[in-house]
């Protein structure tokens, strides 16, 4: 899979849900308002992504998904993200979380996954507001199933076909 190297090359207006997940491709680009000024969702799981999403994204992003992207860190603009409701950043190597990061995940309930990185084991502050248990995959996005509708990253008997959404 190649993506434009430019982003001179793309504009996409419309696009409100883009996933990559699972690629092992090199990002070369920012994910930026200027690119996709109404992106909900974005989900870049298991790709090397070069730059983390902008801040320009700060009022549209919703579902960021940076599982498996070889982060040494979240940037601490995320915390402007007022509208975030979803975050994936397990399997990295990140090792301290911004306690204004800390603070929109508790005051909004923010689903949030940090297993496999450091600031699980290393910042017991941290380890309290951040969600460092296991999913019963590495790419199963979630652990809150039964949404009647079937994700197949987790149709496995160890995520019991979804909740059962998958049967």
């Amino acid at each position: 899979m190649t993506l434009p190297s430019s982003k001179n090359d793309i504009h996409m207006p419309s696009l409100t849900f883009l996933a990559l997940n699972n690629n092992s491709i090199n990002i070369d680009f920012s994910f930026d308002k200027a690119i996709f000024p109404n992106i909900n969702d974005l989900l870049l799981n298991g790709n090397t992504i070069r730059s983390f999403p902008d801040k320009s994204l700060k009022d549209t992003l919703i579902k960021l998904g940076v599982a498996r992207c070889n982060l040494l860190s979240i940037p601490a603009y995320i915390s402007d993200f007022r509208k975030l409701i979803y975050l994936d950043a397990r399997d990295n190597n990140i090792t301290k979380v911004d306690d204004s990061l800390q603070s929109l995940i508790e005051e909004n309930n923010v689903e949030n996954y940090f297993t496999g990185n450091q600031v699980c084991n290393s910042d017991q502050s941290a380890s309290e507001a951040l969600d460092c248990g296991e999913v019963c995959n590495k790419y199963c996005s979630s652990r809150n199933h039964k949404d009647d509708n079937c994700n197949y990253d987790c149709n496995s008997k160890v995520c019991d076909f979804d909740g059962g959404d998958c049967r």
